[in-house]
């Protein structure tokens, strides 16, 4: 069922516009400063990313050729939900306690380094299905 997931980013989309509009709103009518307006929606940006990273290893989609290619591809999966919940959630601590310069420049690094670790834990179990692979007709 694509609905669900479907109706569910729309929502979440929603919020995220609903949540910058109303810091415009606040921040035009000298509520909040221009800071406080950008550390907010970088905190939320953050959460939203530690929130999505939540649902990565559930999202296993099509069966793979082999159940040892299967676990490979869950594994991965966790290891990127793990890497990226932490990611989101120090984006959104770098924004709401490090100063601008600081945080503009580490949560970058941060959002990085997830992705690499992501992509070589990946790179690594896409070698190791295919090796074993190659070894599993040879006796």
């Amino acid at each position: 069922m694509i609905a669900k997931p479907l109706i569910a980013s729309l929502a979440v989309a929603a919020l995220m516009l609903a949540v910058a509009a109303g810091l415009k709103y606040a921040e035009s009518a000298s509520m909040i400063g221009r800071e406080m307006s950008a550390r907010t929606i970088q905190v939320v940006i953050g959460l939203m990313l530690a929130g999505y990273a939540n649902f990565m290893p559930k999202s296993l989609g099509s069966p793979r050729s082999s159940a040892e290619a299967a676990r490979w591809a869950q594994s991965a999966l966790r290891v990127g939900g793990w890497s990226f919940a932490i990611a989101g959630l120090g984006y959104a601590l770098m924004w709401a306690l490090a100063p601008l310069e600081i945080a503009d420049v580490m949560s970058i690094l941060i959002v990085g380094s997830a992705m690499v670790a992501t992509l070589g834990y990946a790179a690594r179990a896409y070698v190791a299905c295919r090796q074993n692979a190659g070894h599993a007709g040879v006796h």
